[in-house]
C-alpha cells in the first residue's frame, strides 16, 4: 500500500498539468463562468449603471405649495381683471374725447346760427365733459390703493407685566400705496373722559421711513411702548371704569399722485383680549 501511494505521488509530480479531456471539473467551472460577465448597460452619455439611476433627481426646493399656488393664481386673475377694466375705461375716454371733438367742430360750424343753437351745443359739450370726468374718477377709485387696518392682535395684557399689541394694516386696492407713513399709539382713559388721541414720540434709535405697500401686502404696527398695567388698573378695565384705546393715523399717496389718509380706533373689551371699533375716529378718503 505504501508503494502504491508513492506511485500516485510520482505520477502527479510528473504531469502537473494533465491534458484536457473535454470536461471541466466541477471545482473549476465556477471560476470559468465567473469570468464571463454580461455587458454593462450604458446610457446615452456613455456612463455605466454603476453610477446610479439618472432619474433619481431631487424635487426642486422652490416648488410652490398648494396654498401659495392658489394665492398666485388668484393674484394673476385679479391683475388680469384690473388690466381689462383699465382698458375699457381708457377706451371709453377715447370715445368721449372723439365725441367732444365732433361737438366742438359742430360748434365752430354753428357760429353763425342763433344763440339758442350755440347754447345747446355748449350744454352738450358740458354734459360730455362731465361724463368723461365721472368715468375718470370712477377709474381712479377702482384702481387706486386703499390702506387700512385689517385687525388688531393683542399679544399680552396682564397685570404687572409689559403690555404688547400689534395692528395689522393691509392694502386692499389694485395698485401700490406710495410714501406711506403711520402714527399709532395706545392709551387708557377713564370712562366718560374725552379722548385725547396724541401720539407717543418715536422709539429712540428706531428706523423710520416712508413705505411702499403693495396690493395684498401686510404691515404690522407693534406697540411703540410696553406699559405695565397694575392689578388695580386691570380690575378697573374689567369693570368698565377704565377704557383702553388703540388708535392710529395712516397717510399715503396713490399712483395718480393724490394723497389719502386713514384713521382708526379700537376699544379693548373687558376680557383684555378682544377689541371693538370705536364710535368715532374711523375714517378714510
Amino acid at each position: 500500500m505504501a508503494d502504491q501511494g508513492n506511485a500516485d505521488k510520482n505520477k502527479g509530480a510528473e504531469n502537473p498539468h494533465p491534458a484536457p479531456t473535454g470536461e471541466v471539473e466541477p471545482s473549476v467551472k465556477p471560476a470559468i463562468e465567473s469570468r464571463v460577465l454580461p455587458p454593462s448597460k450604458t446610457d446615452v452619455s456613455g456612463e455605466s449603471e454603476a453610477k446610479g439611476p439618472r432619474n433619481n433627481v431631487k424635487q426642486p426646493e422652490n416648488e410652490l405649495k398648494p396654498f401659495e399656488a392658489k394665492t398666485l393664481f388668484w393674484t394673476r386673475v385679479g391683475f388680469i381683471v384690473g388690466i381689462v377694466t383699465l382698458a375699457i375705461a381708457v377706451l371709453t375716454l377715447v370715445v368721449f374725447y372723439r365725441q367732444l371733438k365732433v361737438m366742438q367742430a359742430q360748434l365752430r360750424q354753428a357760429e353763425g346760427d342763433s344763440a339758442v343753437t350755440a347754447k345747446n351745443a355748449q350744454d352738450q359739450i358740458a354734459a360730455l365733459q362731465s361724463q368723461a370726468d365721472a368715468v375718470n374718477k370712477q377709474m381712479r377709485v377702482s384702481e387706486r390703493a386703499w390702506v387700512g387696518p385689517n385687525g388688531i392682535v393683542v399679544w399680552k395684557i396682564k397685570p404687572d407685566e409689559e403690555s404688547m399689541w400689534s395692528v395689522v394694516v393691509t392694502n386692499t386696492g389694485k395698485s401700490p400705496a406710495l410714501r406711506l407713513y403711520a402714527k399709532y399709539s395706545g392709551r387708557s382713559v377713564p370712562r366718560g373722559a374725552p379722548k385725547d388721541f396724541s401720539y407717543d414720540p418715536p422709539i429712540e434709535g428706531a428706523a423710520h421711513s416712508n413705505t411702499v405697500l403693495q396690493p395684498g401686502m401686510l404691515l404690522y404696527f407693534t406697540s411703540p411702548k410696553h406699559p405695565v398695567i397694575s392689578q388695580l388698573q386691570a380690575d378697573a378695565i374689567r369693570r368698565g371704569d377704565l377704557i383702553v384705546y388703540i388708535y392710529g393715523e395712516i397717510r399715503y399717496w396713490d399712483i395718480f399722485r393724490e394723497e389719502h389718509h386713514t384713521t382708526y380706533c379700537m376699544e379693548m373689551r373687558r376680557d383684555l383680549v378682544t377689541v371693538a371699533p370705536c364710535k368715532e375716529y374711523n375714517s378714510a378718503d
